[in-house]
């Protein structure tokens, strides 16, 4: 049923420009900038871990990061100084998942309905099953103490999250880091939305699920974008006989038309092969192969990217007064 909820919103929304709460930061000028724009994609957002590693191993340089969703989970970790190994653990060990979703889906579906007539006499809180308080409390001990708030990540980071009050998109690039993380994967209905200096926000696939307009905003020189969408391939008619079969082929049709948008805006696209694994997967060695399809894709897409990181460097050698320039990188 929420996929279903977020599917219809995507589709009644349009590309309209990201608002943010910050100012754009200066390209790096001795070389060229990187900003990467990660996508939303639930279980499927796990691949984003394999890309880091393997630019992490070819000492591709990271300046800045824009997150959506899961995106925004492992981008925003990531870029407060958590090791990859460290945010790999928290996944293979359900630790994140139970903090994200404690409890069965369908009790709180249960439970929900039985208690909404304690809220006849009191303000009732948003919809949603879960607050997001363990989430936050979660995300918000794994950070360091340094790192607690955006502006000082080590790398800058914006998380992107969709405000139901109007209907945009906002990137967060400033105040509670851990916050900010569960605006930009706050999934309706699992999750109740989080309200932010008056704004009311959801997860921001809804409306920017690959963030390559808020990656541009950082006025980098490259923009990757990696989208963790199902490949849409025929399938057997036999397969719709569930709710959850039909919810989630329709699902991954709507994103892939949408993100088709944005991809159109990087520089350059690094696409995980995760077909075959559902955004909300519960299943280890769909987190397990999420993570292996992005080491994979990262690395047949090197000899590309280092071919645009050289250009990208001739580009700034020839605009430099003293023509040099330095590539961090093997």
């Amino acid at each position: 049923m929420h996929k279903l909820i977020v599917v219809i919103c995507a589709v009644l929304v349009s590309f309209a420009g990201i608002k943010a709460n910050c100012q754009e930061l200066p390209a790096v000028k001795n070389r060229p900038t990187i900003a990467l724009a990660l996508g939303g994609g639930g279980t499927r957002g796990a691949a984003h871990i394999g890309v880091l590693r393997v630019f992490e191993r070819e000492h591709i340089p990271i300046d800045y990061i824009a997150g959506c969703s899961m995106g925004a989970v492992v981008g925003g970790l990531y870029s407060a100084g958590l090791t990859l190994d460290e945010i790999e653990s928290t996944l293979l060990d359900e630790s994140l998942q139970k903090a994200y979703a404690p409890g069965s889906l369908r009790w709180r579906f249960l439970i929900g309905y039985c208690t909404k007539f304690r809220f006849m006499f009191m303000d009732r809180p948003y919809a949603g099953l879960f607050s997001g308080k363990k989430f936050v409390k979660f995300i918000d001990k794994m950070l360091p103490e340094n790192a607690k708030l955006i502006e000082n990540t080590k790398i800058p980071f914006c998380a992107v999250c969709t405000n139901l009050i109007d209907g945009q998109a906002y990137k967060l690039c400033k105040g509670d880091l851990s916050q900010a993380i569960l605006a930009s994967s706050a999934l309706p209905p699992v999750v109740r939305p989080v309200e932010i200096d008056g704004k009311l926000f959801v997860d921001g696939a809804v409306r920017s699920n690959v963030p390559t307009v808020s990656a541009r905003q950082f006025n980098a020189d490259i923009v990757i974008a990696v989208p963790v969408d199902e490949a849409i391939k025929p399938v057997d008619k036999e397969k719709f006989t569930s709710v959850r079969a039909v919810a989630n082929r329709v699902t991954s049709i709507v994103l892939t038309v949408v993100d088709a948008h944005h991809i159109q805006l990087a520089d350059y696209s690094v696409i995980p092969d995760v077909s075959n694994i559902a955004v909300l997967s519960k299943k280890h060695e769909d987190l397990i192969r999420a993570i292996a399809a992005g080491e994979e894709a990262a690395t047949a897409a090197l000899p590309k990217i280092k071919e645009l990181i050289a250009k990208k460097a001739g580009e700034k050698t020839a605009q430099s007064p003293n023509g040099q320039t330095s590539i961090i990188m093997e």
